[in-house]
């Protein structure tokens, strides 16, 4: 049986009153004491994604709290810059922090009139998968402070206006249907900006991780440049790298936004262009120098040479050489 699509849980609404924006707070173990009297004003967002989450809320009374995150996920506070400094677990948080909320355990949390945070949550599968295709340590190493971490205030300041940025995208869609491209954007975008700003104060730490793949990608253009015309398998790629066939995914997805197939495909489609510019009717074809650089299903090649470069292979074959040394 197919697993069914994932919806996210999205919900974003404005209260008067305290307990019902309690009650409405979905995922979290929370109880909530209010501290003063008057009129009171909140707002919560939440989206919740299978694997990461982020909810956005705003108390006007003061208040504490005890709470427990969702089960199985990691999960982090942020105040908004214009929030007051609240006091964790004995500690006080202000803007310059990212307080820490282990797993399984409960958090005292105090604060005033005024509060307004983020959370965010993840699963440890989707930190450790996004940590290592960025090239950045395991999140516990980066957590020298394991209950309010510090970390680059340019960095976190970013953060922050990217998260001020998200919400005031949804206010603004209220009266509009929500778009699955908009919700799957901010969903993956989520973990890797979190992830850049824990890393921003530990620079050293990833370096290695970096040049080990810097080497893995100049070995395989070394190779490429010595047997243009070799059409390699991964398998081959990954003994000339010397790494992993996961850390080659990585290394082209962090340079070039591409697999490693699809960097090679470019890169032959390239070569047989050159040939081509190179040569005339007279003295070759295109069935030969497409063979020559490892195409054999010309149909397939013919449409991405097209694709690449707007013109048929033979084009390029006929057009004067002439032309070309205008250019």
């Amino acid at each position: 049986m197919s697993k069914k699509p994932y919806k996210p849980l999205i919900q974003d609404e404005n209260f008067d009153d305290f307990d019902e924006l309690v009650e409405n707070f979905q995922g979290w173990d929370l109880e909530f004491t209010r501290l003063d009297r008057g009129p009171f004003d909140g707002n919560l967002l939440q989206v919740v994604g299978e694997e990461c989450g982020l909810s956005s809320w705003s108390m006007s009374c003061r208040h504490e709290q005890r709470l427990a995150p969702p089960h199985g996920l990691r999960s982090f506070g942020i105040l908004t810059p214009r929030s007051p400094a609240i006091v964790l677990r004995n500690r006080q948080l202000d803007q310059d922090g990212i307080a820490v909320f282990p797993s399984g355990e409960e958090s005292d949390v105090q604060a005033p009139p005024g509060f307004e945070a983020f959370e965010l949550s993840f699963t440890e599968d989707l930190l450790e998968s996004v940590s290592q295709r960025m090239g950045l340590p395991i999140l516990e190493d980066m957590l020298v402070q394991k209950d309010i971490a510090r970390c680059n205030q340019t960095a976190l300041v970013e953060l922050q206006s990217w998260l001020q940025g998200v919400r005031q995208q949804f206010s603004a869609r209220l009266c509009h249907p929500l778009s699955k491209v908009f919700l799957e954007q901010i969903i993956a975008e989520l973990p890797r900006r979190f992830l850049k700003t824990m890393a921003s104060s530990y620079p050293m730490a990833f370096r290695p991780s970096l040049r080990q793949r810097d080497c893995a990608i100049n070995k395989i253009k070394e190779f490429l440049s010595e047997f243009p015309s070799v059409p390699p398998t991964m398998a081959d790629l990954c003994e000339v790298a010397k790494v992993s066939e996961r850390t080659l995914e990585y290394a082209f997805q962090e340079r070039y936004e591409m697999t490693p197939n699809t960097y090679l495909r470019f890169y032959r489609l390239n070569g047989v262009h050159k040939s081509l510019r190179a040569a005339g009717p007279a003295s070759t074809t295109v069935t030969k120098v497409a063979t020559d650089w490892g195409f054999w299903h010309f149909g397939h090649f013919t449409s991405n040479y097209r694709k690449l470069f707007g013109q048929l292979p033979s084009d390029t074959l006929k057009k004067p050489r002439a032309d070309l040394s205008k250019r």
